[in-house]
């Protein structure tokens, strides 16, 4: 699969703006990312955003230096076999932007190239601060090598892996395709597949687990066709296995698992998100079986709050304006509810499931802005439910002494008007 130039040099324009303008990027001399071999990192991470975000692809085991008018990039010569055509289709306005491509093909290619550009780096404004992905380690003969060089040198790391996110976090309009693309399957898949499949077990009174369901769920995500939803061509899986949770066992966290218990007919979450093309789309709902009227109370609580923090996602917020928000809605109305309140409301959303600069808590200073897209999540936890209040209770929900409630939905910020709620 071909390149995409011109996205490749929108974007880099776009980077290198950014790079030479903004005040935050001038504490740093050059910018530096370092794909990771497959081999050593199975996980989506956030050096394969930025070089999906650049190139579409990942490039592992491939080296990206920049300066403020050049990017040195090393790799094998497979890949730069495919990189070369980029440099032929250069649009005027980056005429004076220059890509250096170097071959590696030996392990004394890379010794040569990594110190001709540590050199690069010296000549870059000060020439000892160099931006990079600090929490990514591994090893491999490029990797070992750059860093023996960079502390031979006394080039000192630091870490810009928030900037790289705050910066690939405004959508373009390719990017905004893919995640409206990614939100359709995902809200197709929950509605039509995974909901149908619940409903089927209690209608049958069918046993089955909540990794089975979310197995079948997974797969939807990953071929939707078994769900009659046609999409257009394009790299598409599940961004995570996804989470069924039932009879009172409960974690409203993204990061939470799917158990083997059985499927409970009272409060059932179901949580999953689909990655089309790399961008990543996210939905949870929360479905009751005969519920008694203290969980039907508490859930329409939950939609005044979900409004209460859409009403304050604009552009130019700050994004702690969403948890501050529900807490004064809750203490004020609810407040027997506040303790049930996660400390976090969602996340950014892009080619990273979870971009950690962007999360909705209390402490986050960072603005909303046009074209942002993140999952807004919202829910309570651990809900108690005493005996008088489930006294006519029938099923399973009689056995609950707590419950938990989420609905999460993937929104997108708006210039002029509120957020546009993808996918449903």
């Amino acid at each position: 699969m071909a390149i995409d130039a011109g996205l490749f040099w929108r974007r880099l324009s776009q980077l290198q703006t950014c790079f030479k303008s903004e005040g935050h990027w001038r504490k740093v001399d050059a910018i530096s990312i370092l794909a990771l071999d497959r081999s050593d990192e199975t996980s989506f991470n956030k050096s394969s955003a930025c070089f999906l975000h650049l190139f579409g692809r990942e490039l592992p085991g491939s080296l990206l230096i920049m300066v403020e008018d050049t990017m040195h990039i090393a790799a094998s010569c497979t890949k730069c076999a495919n990189l070369e055509d980029l440099l032929h289709r250069k649009p005027p306005s980056m005429e004076n932007f220059t890509v250096v491509i170097h071959r590696i093909s030996m392990h004394s290619d890379v010794e040569i190239v990594c110190k001709h550009l540590i050199d690069v780096i010296r000549q870059s404004r000060g020439g000892t601060r160099l931006g990079c992905l600090t929490k990514m380690q591994h090893s491999s003969n490029l990797s070992d090598s750059w860093n023996a060089n960079l502390l031979k040198a006394g080039i000192d790391k630091v870490d810009v892996t928030s900037l790289l996110g705050m910066h690939m976090s405004t959508n373009d309009d390719y990017a905004q395709l893919c995640v409206r693309r990614a939100a359709t399957v995902t809200h197709k898949v929950l509605k039509h597949g995974t909901i149908r499949l619940v409903e089927d077990a209690f209608d049958e009174a069918r046993p089955v687990t909540h990794e089975e369901l979310a197995a079948k769920a997974e797969d939807f995500c990953e071929n939707p066709s078994k769900i009659n939803l046609k999409i257009p061509p394009g790299p598409l899986e599940s961004c995570y296995f996804p989470i069924i949770q039932s009879g009172g066992d409960y974690d409203l966290r993204p990061s939470a698992s799917t158990n083997e218990r059985f499927l409970s007919d009272d409060v059932v979450v179901v949580s999953l998100g689909a990655r089309y093309k790399s961008y990543c789309a996210n939905m949870a709902r929360t479905l009751f079986i005969d519920p008694v009227p203290q969980i039907q109370n508490t859930y329409s609580v939950l939609l005044d709050l979900r409004r209460r923090c859409l009403d304050v996602m604009r552009a130019g917020f700050q994004l702690r304006c969403v948890a501050e928000a529900a807490r004064s809605f809750i203490s004020e109305k609810h407040p027997n509810l506040l303790g049930c309140l996660p400390k976090s409301l969602g996340f950014g959303l892009g080619l990273d499931f979870r971009e950690a600069a962007l999360i909705l808590n209390s402490k986050n200073p960072n603005l909303f802005a046009p074209n942002m897209v993140f999952s807004l999540s919202v829910g309570f936890h651990n809900i108690p439910l005493a005996p008088a209040e489930k006294a006519a209770a029938r099923g399973s929900v009689r056995k609950l002494s707590k419950y938990s409630i989420l609905i999460a939905d993937t929104v997108m910020i708006q210039a002029r008007s509120l957020i546009v709620d993808l996918g449903t």
